[in-house]
């Protein structure tokens, strides 16, 4: 997360959720990464959190877009996983897969419903809803192409006008030098 014009943040995947956030009140950005252990740990939420300690933020001011990740249709896990979950209370993320001992998860509703009990309101997350492994033609796919594959890059990044880019290039440079 940065509060810092002319600079991109970003996450690599193949499957797991990006998420990326703005404070439109604040300028502040963030990018997270939420396979099923960020989520099961409420990274989302977590990081909603952190943004109103350090800078502010309220959630209602938030904008969240959920990029392409593994969809329910494709997404089986076991239990280890689904013990992990157990503390999410997204029961609606979850279905019974193919096999016994299975479950189908949408890790992008769950982290979807994490970041509205969060306080981001609902028409302030806007989700992709675009499977990775059904769509292996445009995305990367861990498990689609079974581990050998590249990542898809999100980022953000907030621009200012031409003055504003010079001060921030001043304070940036003078956070360098005292480093």
């Amino acid at each position: 997360m940065t509060a810092h014009t002319s600079i991109a943040i970003g996450i690599k995947t193949a499957d797991c959720v990006p998420i990326l956030m703005v404070d439109t009140e604040n300028c502040v950005i963030a990018a997270v990464h939420a396979g099923w252990k960020g989520t099961a740990l409420a990274l989302a939420a977590r990081v909603v959190k952190v943004l109103g300690e350090r800078y502010g933020t309220r959630p209602e001011h938030l904008i969240a877009a959920v990029g392409p990740a593994i969809g329910p249709c494709c997404y089986e896990v076991d239990e280890t996983v689904i013990r992990a979950m157990a503390d999410q209370k997204n029961s609606l993320t979850l279905c019974a897969g193919g096999r016994k001992g299975r479950w189908m998860l949408d890790l992008v509703s769950a982290n979807r419903f994490q970041l509205m009990r969060a306080g981001i309101p609902e028409d302030g997350i806007a989700v992709a809803n675009i499977c990775t492994s059904c769509r292996r033609d445009l995305f990367f796919s861990h498990r689609g192409e079974e581990g050998l594959t590249g990542r898809q890059l999100s980022f953000i990044m907030m621009v200012t006008s031409q003055s504003q880019a010079s001060e921030e290039k001043n304070i940036l440079t003078d956070e360098f030098h005292s480093v």
